[in-house]
């Protein structure tokens, strides 16, 4: 009896390392995919930087445009946060093919990292914008949006970067390095 149970214990230890052997490999091999010239990175692949009015595009999901960061002076009389710069984002973005259950396509003030001239990470400032982000359904665009920034640091240039999820779930990432105008 004792030599039997012993039999019956290597037999499941040996199909459970097969097991774990198996899920191990799917895992690499579905994890690794290469990347695009569309912005999909991969943990080896660099992020492209962009500039002024250049297009980011991830091909069948969207193209994000920076248009523009423009300086103003002016300031919230309401809010205890005393930047000392206040910057506003112009972009615009279309929906090539995004998806999702939750809700369309939408690049807000909480997808952008801002980094200023001392790499101060800005916050977002409740500033004057005129033109708010959209949910934007497939084939359609949201042109002009606006975000506002309050910069630790007075600065000639920012560096804003993108994150946002595709519909198959994988992040997608880019920087834009943009004139303060």
């Amino acid at each position: 009896m004792k030599k039997n149970k012993q039999v019956g214990l290597i037999v499941v230890f040996a199909v459970l390392v097969l097991v774990l052997i198996v899920m191990i490999a799917s895992c690499r091999s579905s994890g690794s995919s290469s990347s695009s010239s569309s912005g999909q990175s991969n943990d080896t692949a660099q992020t492209k930087t962009y500039g002024p009015g250049e297009t980011w595009t991830v091909d069948g999901q969207w193209s994000l445009t920076i248009d523009s960061v423009t300086a103003t002076d002016e300031r919230n009389a309401y809010s205890d946060k005393n930047p000392a710069q206040v910057v506003v984002v112009t972009y615009s973005y279309n929906n090539l093919g995004y998806t999702s259950d939750v809700q369309d396509l939408y690049f807000g003030d909480g997808d952008f990292k801002v980094l200023d001239a001392g790499n101060a990470v800005a916050s977002s400032y409740p500033g004057n914008i005129t033109t708010y982000a959209q949910a934007t359904p497939v084939g359609a665009s949201c042109n002009g949006a606006q975000a506002c920034y309050g910069l630790d640091n007075t600065s000639d240039q920012i560096t804003l970067t993108v994150s946002q999820y595709d519909s198959n779930h994988k992040k997608q990432e880019a920087s834009f390095v943009l004139p303060v105008q």
